[in-house]
């Protein structure tokens, strides 16, 4: 089993409430990316960053991360960037900070890709690099020619695999067409000299295979002299596949058990761990205690991979992060990040949220009366 301690910090009544957390190693410090949460439902404030000089138990005051602030455009329009994810590049001594751009209405609405989505402001991904000295790059855009075919591409709460040459795998989800659910999974393989990411290969869509839902929010990881994707789907089940090259894959299947049950979860994505020599999924799922809450979304569970069956060990199981509730209202999680630290240390990062919910007269005008959130880590060690 895995030695896991839990750090939570809290915001005051008057202070920001974060959401979307991740931490990655800066080579001697640790960085936490995160936005405020804004009270209505997936809008958030300007990306911000912490750094730790104790592996995680401080944490400096925030600071907003200038090239991915957000931007008016007109019409009451305003562009955010979201799902920001940091990762160390250890070849280039630098941190990429990467996420996509999108778009919030004049009462802090999302707008929905199949509401405003004109040619020039479509979604894609956004990144901004942290050199050694702590300065940061301007705002930068992924690109490839085969981007102009689709409606949106976007690199979203995604895990990438850094490879020891210092290239990098990269997944992204894109819409071929305006229609909700249209999301695919592609990957690239790219170059980074320090300044910008190029995608030099371009891979094939991932084969669906059985599943008739959407994939999103796909996280990728090399291990094992293989590629293992993941991902998130509308099904009541997470996908996987695997790829010698990181381009090429096979077609999909659902996540099980080791005695063939299936993995039952849904609608949230899942993240990889690596500790030495052993592979974990993070992961939400139904449980005897959780069945009230939003999309099973906590606790929040990590097991062991069998990388030969590509199953999940089940005796390995363990809660990663725990599910709390205030006044019988549990606090949910999912937008979650998972970094390898050392061979020795990964951190878990979530922002568990709780809100109130005030009904309308139709469905349409529920709204959030009250909410709170906080952050939370989980270090995870193996004993020794």
């Amino acid at each position: 089993m895995l030695n896991i301690e839990r750090l939570n910090f809290y915001q005051g009544s008057d202070e920001p409430h974060f959401f979307h957390p991740a931490v990655c190693s800066t080579g001697n410090q640790l960085l936490m990316t995160m936005q405020s949460f804004n009270g209505a439902g997936d809008t958030y404030g300007p990306i911000e960053y912490a750094i730790s000089n104790d592996n995680g138990k401080s944490w400096s005051e925030t600071a907003m991360i200038a090239p991915l602030a957000s931007r008016e455009i007109g019409d009451g329009i305003t562009e955010g960037i979201a799902d920001v994810r940091p990762f160390y590049h250890q070849t280039t001594d630098t941190v990429i900070a990467i996420g996509c751009n999108t778009y919030y209405g004049a009462v802090k609405q999302i707008i929905e890709d199949r509401d405003f989505n004109p040619a020039e402001h479509r979604q894609a991904p956004i990144y901004a690099i942290r050199y050694a000295d702590g300065s940061w790059s301007e705002r930068k855009i992924l690109n490839h020619p085969f981007f102009t075919e689709c409606y949106n591409w976007r690199v979203a709460s995604a895990q990438l695999a850094i490879l020891p040459n210092g290239e990098m795998i990269i997944p992204i989800y894109c819409a071929p067409t305006q229609a909700k659910g249209a999301d695919s999974v592609i990957t690239l393989h790219c170059s980074f000299d320090g300044e910008n990411i190029t995608v030099e290969k371009l891979g094939k869509r991932v084969d669906s295979g059985d599943c008739t839902s959407y994939f999103v929010e796909p996280s990728v990881v090399y291990f094992a002299n293989k590629f293992i994707l993941t991902l998130r789907t509308g099904e009541e089940r997470a996908y996987m596949a695997i790829s010698d090259d990181g381009l090429n894959w096979n077609k999909v299947s659902s996540w099980h058990w080791d005695d063939g049950e299936p993995l039952l979860t849904t609608n949230t994505q899942q993240h990889w761990l690596q500790l030495k020599d052993k592979l974990y999924l993070v992961y939400t799922r139904s449980a005897d205690d959780n069945q009230d809450v939003m999309r099973w979304r906590a606790p929040l569970f990590m097991a062991e991979v069998d990388v030969d069956r590509l199953v999940l060990k089940r005796d390995t199981e363990q809660i990663a992060l725990p599910l709390v509730r205030k006044n019988n209202i549990a606090y949910v999680m999912g937008n979650f990040h998972v970094s390898t630290i050392n061979s020795n240390l990964a951190i878990i990062s979530d922002a568990p949220l709780w809100f109130r919910v005030e009904k309308g007269a139709v469905p349409e005008e529920d709204y959030i009366a009250e909410y709170d959130s906080f952050v939370s880590l989980a270090k995870i060690n193996t004993i020794n």
